[in-house]
């Protein structure tokens, strides 16, 4: 009785916990005209390079507010199929896999690690990250670790870690607190998008935002940082990785004055609100204005 009771009451929590995760990635409908040209991001992107991406989901508003960032997932690229097929795990078959494709791994809520295409972001808002002087052996290791976790949960609990940082330590329930730093024994079975990639570049010893303190000695070392802390708009602020842009409209550097061609529309501004606001933006520039006010009082 008591058993058939157990399997009942968990069976209830895995249809609330599967109701929970949809509502949470129901996408919003975003009209905003896109300023990447993707064509061009398809096309330049290398195995190593780190996708981030503003998401549309419920759960990434939530990562939004956590992080203060727009950029709410991260993949990386591990190139086409004959540059990580040495690499993949017994119970995937390349012939499921288009060899013309350029594919990601990644972390999602609902679906784990797993290998998307890199098609699947053209209508999205995307950045594109590459490590500095990363190397072609280097990116080969940092791929075929990524691609050893493929099948991996998504770790639900560590982003309610992190969410916990915004609340004073003291005032929360001991069973409420954060999970972060306990020793875990045994291999990671849960995982989150930037997690992965950061432990991938830090088995290489590349840095992404490396602690720099004093060893016995005095002498300055860099740290691993815990991998677990990182967000995606970490590798958009490290300095060991370059920021790359694909506008939709380029502007040729040797050309002056060249903006003035673009497809301006005169000097309309529109009437009304659009959806195409960036909310970060407008949140940033309204509190800009409240300090230069409070300035000059």
């Amino acid at each position: 009785m008591m058993e058939a009771a157990g399997k009942w009451l968990q069976g209830w929590r895995n249809a609330i916990g599967r109701r929970v995760i949809s509502v949470l990635l129901k996408q919003r409908e975003d009209s905003a005209e896109l300023l990447t040209d993707f064509s061009r991001l398809e096309a330049d992107i290398r195995p190593g390079d780190v996708l981030l991406v503003e998401g549309r989901t419920q759960v990434s508003q939530i990562i939004q507010i956590v992080t203060s960032s727009r950029w709410t997932h991260s993949a990386l690229c591990i190139g086409k199929l004959a540059d990580f097929k040495k690499y993949l795990p017994s119970d995937i078959e390349p012939e499921t896999l288009d060899p013309a494709s350029t594919y990601m791994v990644e972390a999602e809520l609902g679906r784990g690690t797993v290998l998307t295409a890199i098609a699947h972001y053209e209508h999205f808002r995307l950045r594109l990250c590459r490590p500095t002087g990363l190397s072609t052996e280097d990116q080969g290791r940092v791929s075929c670790y990524a691609i050893k976790r493929l099948g991996t949960e998504y770790n639900v609990r560590q982003l309610a870690d992190l969410a916990r940082f915004l609340f004073p330590y003291g005032i929360l329930p001991r069973s409420w607190r954060s999970s972060l730093f306990e020793h875990n024994a045994g291999p990671e079975t849960k995982i989150v998008c930037t997690t992965l990639i950061a432990d991938a570049f830090q088995a290489v010893k590349f840095p992404v935002l490396p602690i720099i303190s004093e060893d016995t000695q005095g002498e300055s070392r860099l740290f691993k940082r815990n991998a677990k802390l990182f967000a995606p708009s970490d590798f958009d602020i490290s300095p060991y990785f370059s920021v790359l842009k694909f506008p939709k409209y380029s502007i040729a550097e040797n050309e002056q004055r060249y903006y003035h061609h673009l497809p301006w529309a005169g000097d309309a501004i529109p009437a009304e609100p659009s959806q195409e606001m960036d909310p970060v933006y407008m949140e940033t520039r309204v509190s800009d204005d409240n300090l230069k006010m409070e300035a000059r009082a």
